[in-house]
C-alpha cells in the first residue's frame, strides 16, 4: 500500500467546526454564476457532475474533502460521478477506485481512477467487489440518494484500514432558503441542490449526526459550508478580484464575516456539513 495514514496514530479525539466558504447557492445549480465551481463553462452544464471545482474556494465540500485526503493514500470514492474528485486525488499520488451506477460517468471517471466499479453500491453484489482496505471512504452527496444508508454506512466501516477515515458530505434541509421556501408551503423538487427529485432522504445536522453514529462511527471532525444571504455573492466577487490581482488565495478576512455568522447559527446558514469519522470498535475491522 502507497505511504497513507494506515498504521498512522489517532491523535485528534475530539470534535470541532470548520467554517469555511459553501456550494450550492440560492439557485443550487451547478451552472449558477453562484455556485462555487470555477470557470462555468457551457460545454460542462449538461450534466451536474462535471464541472471543474474551484479548488481556491474552501467553501465547497469536495474541495475540503480534497485538502483532508493525504498524499500517496487509498481511496474508495463511492458515487464518484464523472471523476471530479478522483481527478485531484490522482494529482496528489493517490490511488482511487470509484463506484458509479451511471454507465455514461463511469467511463468518464476511469481515466481518473485506478479503476472504476460500475453499479448500484446498495446491490451486495457490487458491494462486494470493492477489496481491499482504504485510508479514505468518501461519501459526497451519496447518503441522501439511497434507501437504507444505515446499512451502507455500516458495511463499509470494513473497508477501512486501521485510523482509515469514512468522509461523508451531507446537504442540509433546513439551510435558510429551504426553510423559506416551506414557510411559503412549497416543497418542489429541483434538478439538483438540496431537493434534488433523486433525493430519497433529507437531513439536518442532528439527523446527519445521528445516522453517522448509530451506523457505529466516532465524529471526529465537521466541516460547515455556510450559506448566508447576499454575503456569498459579495465574497465570491472579492475571491474573483482578488485572483484576477494574482494572488494564490483571497486573505482570510474576506471570510470572516459569514464564517462569524455561520458560528452562531450553522443549522440556519451551513449549506452542507462534512462529517469524518473513525469506527467507534476499532476491533471491529
Amino acid at each position: 500500500m502507497a505511504s497513507g495514514i494506515c498504521g498512522l496514530r489517532e491523535t485528534r479525539d475530539q470534535v470541532w467546526v470548520h467554517r469555511r466558504p459553501g456550494t450550492h447557492l440560492t439557485d443550487p445549480s451547478p451552472c449558477s454564476e453562484e455556485s462555487g465551481l470555477a470557470p462555468p463553462d457551457s460545454r460542462m452544464c449538461g450534466s451536474p457532475y462535471e464541472s471543474e471545482y474551484d479548488l481556491s474556494d474552501g467553501n465547497i465540500p469536495q474541495v475540503h474533502i480534497i485538502r483532508r485526503i493525504r498524499e500517496g493514500t487509498r481511496v474508495l470514492d463511492v458515487g464518484c460521478a464523472a471523476g471530479r474528485v478522483a481527478r485531484h486525488l490522482q494529482g496528489k499520488g493517490c490511488s482511487v477506485i470509484g463506484v458509479e451506477r451511471d454507465p455514461d460517468l463511469a467511463g468518464r471517471a476511469r481515466p481518473h481512477c485506478t479503476e472504476v466499479i460500475l453499479g448500484d453500491v446498495e446491490d451486495p453484489r457490487v458491494l462486494s467487489q470493492i477489496t481491499g482496505l482504504f485510508d479514505y471512504v468518501i461519501l459526497g452527496d451519496i447518503l441522501e440518494h439511497l434507501v437504507r444508508s444505515e446499512n451502507l454506512l455500516a458495511a463499509l466501516r470494513t473497508k477501512l484500514c486501521k485510523n482509515g477515515r469514512m468522509m461523508a458530505a451531507i446537504p442540509n434541509v433546513l439551510v435558510w432558503h429551504t426553510r423559506k421556501e416551506f414557510l411559503l408551503g412549497r416543497f418542489d423538487y429541483q434538478d439538483s441542490g438540496t431537493l434534488d427529485r433523486t433525493h430519497l432522504r433529507f437531513f439536518t445536522f442532528k439527523t446527519a449526526r445521528q445516522l453517522i453514529e448509530a451506523s457505529g462511527y466516532r465524529i471526529v471532525d465537521v466541516f460547515v459550508s455556510y450559506h448566508v444571504p447576499g454575503i456569498n455573492r459579495a465574497v465570491r466577487l472579492m475571491r474573483a478580484l482578488f485572483v484576477s490581482m494574482g494572488w494564490a488565495s483571497p486573505p482570510a478576512t474576506i471570510q470572516a464575516l459569514p464564517h462569524a455568522i455561520a458560528r452562531l447559527l450553522p443549522g440556519l446558514f451551513g449549506n452542507h456539513f462534512v462529517l469524518e469519522a473513525i469506527p467507534a470498535d476499532p476491533g471491529c475491522i
